[in-house]
């Protein structure tokens, strides 16, 4: 961690005051961590370094082109805790990945593992998570979620994303019958 500890704890509680472990070196001195620690919750990843690239996937994904991805929830395991002069770093890796028929016709369940490790090689987290990957195989149902992204993108703040110059969402082909 190059920042000042007292910023992790502020991240992770604003706007309420942090517990003292995190930020009085007094106090937690006399703690069983014999130190200030960082919340267990903490993410030393999410601010950004500026690289002057976009932002982007780290990989690609194949035949999914107009697909859509679905948050399959993470699981987190902690061991080791982070302290200020950490450098942390992550490893991420495909654990499994599996296709399931359902109703809704064929879907990808990838299963990934992500390890946080400190500089002397501790184990700080460990996250097990599922994505999964589909399409719309319905021109009708694909046109519902269309729409409904189309109103929800004018109920909220700002400009909707489909005014924007080189928007993502585009209007889906009309079926035969009109549906």
């Amino acid at each position: 961690m190059t920042y000042g500890h007292q910023r992790w704890a502020i991240a992770a509680y604003w706007p309420k005051t942090p517990p003292r472990l995190f930020w009085d070196a007094d106090y937690a001195k006399a703690t069983k961590f014999g130190g200030i620690v960082a919340p267990e919750d903490f993410n030393p990843f999410a601010w950004a370094v500026p690289t002057g690239e976009e932002s982007a996937l780290p990989f690609k994904l194949p035949g999914l082109i107009g697909g859509m991805i679905l948050n399959g929830g993470t699981e987190d395991t902690f061991f080791t805790r982070m302290r200020p002069g950490d450098v942390i770093s992550s490893k991420l890796r495909l654990a499994s990945w599996e296709e399931r028929e359902l109703r809704s016709g064929v879907k990808l369940f990838s299963k990934y593992e992500t390890e946080w490790h400190n500089q002397n090689d501790d184990l700080i987290k460990r996250r097990v998570g599922t994505t999964i990957f589909y399409t719309l195989e319905n021109d009708h149902v694909a046109q519902l979620v269309t729409d409904a992204v189309f109103n929800a993108e004018h109920a909220g703040p700002g400009i909707p994303g489909h005014h924007r110059q080189g928007g993502e969402l585009r209007p889906l082909p009309k079926t035969g019958d009109g549906a």
